[in-house]
């Protein structure tokens, strides 16, 4: 029994090894199948990749066949145009040419015929300017003519009107300078007349007589004074505040040793009291100058001590009264201002009579 185990194992082992080579002998023709496989997919994938590289280079060089005929064809295109453009280009400055010398031609004959339609305009305007100067000049000297003739008449009648108004005025000069001359005698004979005691020599200021020459115009003359006394209202505007007005200085009384200036000095001292109160470093005259002249005089100083002076002249005419101050022009008194003087004057007349001519009447 023993030998027949023996022999089953050896059997067993021999089976089991014979079945281990079969096993791998079948691994080995699998890997070689496996490997065959390999080999066979390398070379097709090899003869696909080398069929699609053929292919390829193929396809490129139909392309690169296609693009040159393109190309070619585009060249053979771009020539036909270039070729039609420059017999365009040529048909067309040919034409332009053609179109210039026909322009300029027609051109040269507008230019000669507007010349020619220019030159009988030019010769018609002449005749024309020529006809019209002539009319215009003997418009203007018949103008001429009758202006010289009006102006001849119009000398002649103001000739005329001239000397009847000289005739006139002399005349009036003629009554008035007699007039003048009987009141003249009139004062001299009453002055004459007046016995008056001897008294000493009064110490007056005197007084320079009214300058005549132009002076310089008043810089603020806004306020007017106002005539005391006899409550005259004068029209003059003078450079002081407007103050109370006080007593005028004592009067002065005549004495039988004033002189002529001294006289007049007096005068235009009383007559500076008519206008109100004279301000602190004023100095004001008013007298009456000659027979138909009065004088307003002032003078002061400002606050920053420049000198001032206002001289205003009245002169009365025939046509009335005419006022000018300083260098100024003279103008016509009306209205208010007129009266104004006539009543400064007038009391003019009456302080000098009262307190210089007491024995000499007033002349009206």
């Amino acid at each position: 029994m023993p030998c027949v185990s023996v022999r089953n194992n050896h059997a067993r082992k021999a089976s089991v090894k014979a079945a281990n080579i079969e096993r791998k002998n079948n691994r080995k023709a699998a890997q070689a199948a496996k490997k065959q496989q390999k080999v066979a997919t390398a070379e097709a994938k090899l003869q696909a990749r080398s069929e699609s590289r053929v292919a390829t280079a193929q396809a490129k060089a139909l392309k690169a066949q296609a693009k040159s005929a393109k190309q070619t064809s585009k060249a053979a295109t771009k020539t036909v145009r270039q070729t039609a453009k420059a017999t365009k280009k040529a048909a067309k400055t040919r034409q332009s040419l053609e179109k210039r010398v026909l322009k300029k031609h027609q051109s040269h004959r507008a230019k000669t015929k507007s010349a020619q339609a220019k030159a009988l305009k030019a010769q018609a305007k002449s005749v024309k300017l020529q006809t019209r100067k002539a009319t215009q000049a003997a418009a203007k000297t018949a103008k001429t003519q009758a202006k010289t003739a009006a102006a001849e008449e119009r000398i002649q009648a103001k000739a005329a009107l001239k000397t009847a108004k000289s005739t006139a005025k002399l005349a009036k000069t003629a009554a008035r300078a007699e007039k003048i001359s009987k009141v003249k005698t009139q004062i001299k004979t009453s002055v004459k007349s007046i016995k008056l005691p001897k008294l000493p020599k009064p110490t007056l200021p005197k007084l320079k007589k009214s300058p005549k020459a132009a002076t310089p115009p008043v810089q603020d003359a806004s306020r007017v004074a106002k005539i005391s006394g006899v409550g005259v209202q004068n029209s003059l505007k003078i450079n002081h505040a407007a103050q109370d007005y006080t007593p005028a200085p004592k009067p002065l009384r005549r004495t039988a040793f004033m002189t002529k200036d001294d006289l007049i000095n007096a005068e235009s001292r009383l007559g500076s009291t008519i206008f109100g109160p004279i301000p602190a470093g004023h100095r004001r005259e008013f007298f009456h100058d000659q027979e138909n002249i009065w004088i307003w005089f002032e003078s002061w100083h400002d606050e920053t001590g420049r000198p001032h002076q206002l001289t205003v002249r009245y002169e009365v005419r025939t046509s009335g009264v005419y006022k000018k101050i300083s260098a100024g022009a003279y103008f016509k008194l009306a209205g208010d201002e007129l009266e104004n003087f006539r009543r400064a004057t007038h009391a003019y007349l009456g302080l000098i009579k009262k307190y210089l001519y007491p024995h000499v009447a007033t002349v009206k």
